[in-house]
């Protein structure tokens, strides 16, 4: 008797991946735990078993995080195998005890790339703490509110499109956006990102755009409206609901009325491609098919 071959799912691959992210974050845990103070962190990010593409830690350069940020998985280049600086805020320098939790949100966007969203992220980082999820980020808040640039409650936001290189991989740059925790990350079309960027305050919103027009793969940021916005979490809490959009139909935008940009918006005037096709997994991470894909590599 014939049977009907069974075509994965998008939730089966990503039940694959959460299932490969866990079984990762365990075996780290038991190679270089139970206790991860600085030296076994520092085991653990030379570890290929662990951690995917070369990653080193750094505590002393803020300059790329944004306000209320305590971490960030920066990549070195264009492509992952340059390898990532974890940055880490100055503000825990001396508190190696509490670089495990800040370094293991940020570690499946390196091991997953844009595969991993925040879900995975607290998954992981749970997982290799030994704390239940809630609990873990539980923690992870009460930290990011002891910065002093945590964003106030009531922040600025920017509604932004962030455009990519020609030659840059969009799905990765979507990543690497996606897991800084003052941005909601709208889906890409073509070339171009919708984000909503949190800030204590128009100035500090303007110098987050210009951080983030820095960022390698980005060929401009266009600035759609900056305003307040009392709706913003500075946990990175789910997109902002918007009433003004980028045109991406992505449904980004302020939720207070705009005001006027300044005049260095970093603008691109390439009109935007048609959508690309979805795909699957693709990240190389080997955690099981997926519907594009078939499959990740070993």
């Amino acid at each position: 008797m014939q049977t009907g071959r069974i075509e994965p799912t998008a939730e089966d691959g990503r039940e694959a991946l959460r299932g490969h992210l866990l079984d990762r974050a365990l075996a780290a845990r038991a190679a270089h735990g139970p206790e991860l103070d600085a030296d076994a962190l520092a085991r653990l990010l030379e570890d290929p078993e662990v951690v995917r593409f070369p990653t080193r830690l750094v505590v002393d350069d803020d300059g790329d995080l944004l306000p209320g940020e305590f971490a960030w998985a920066r990549p070195r280049g264009e492509r992952p195998s340059d390898g990532f600086d974890l940055l880490v805020h100055s503000h825990f320098r001396d508190r190696p005890e509490v670089w495990s939790l800040l370094v293991g949100y940020h570690l499946p966007s390196v091991n997953y790339l844009d595969i991993a969203a925040r879900e995975e992220a607290e998954l992981f980082g749970a997982a290799l703490n030994g704390l239940e999820i809630e609990d873990y980020y539980a923690r992870l808040c009460a930290l990011a509110d002891e910065l002093p640039d945590a964003p106030e409650r009531a922040p600025y936001t920017a509604s932004l499109v962030v455009v990519a290189e020609p030659d840059a991989d969009v799905r990765f740059l979507q990543a690497q956006l996606e897991k800084r925790s003052d941005c909601a990350v709208g889906k890409p079309v073509g070339d171009r990102l919708p984000v909503v960027l949190a800030a204590p305050d128009a100035g500090a919103a303007e110098e987050g755009t210009r951080i983030l027009a820095g960022m390698p793969g980005v060929g401009g940021v266009e600035v759609v409206a900056i305003g307040l916005d009392a709706g913003a979490t500075p946990c990175g809490g789910d997109p902002v609901p918007a009433s003004a959009g980028c045109g991406t139909g992505c449904g980004c935008g302020p939720t207070a009325p705009a005001v006027t940009p300044p005049v260095d918006v970093f603008a691109s005037s390439r009109p935007a491609p048609e959508p690309p096709p979805t795909g699957g997994c693709g990240s190389g991470c080997g955690c099981g098919p997926t519907p594009a894909s078939g499959g990740g590599a070993p």
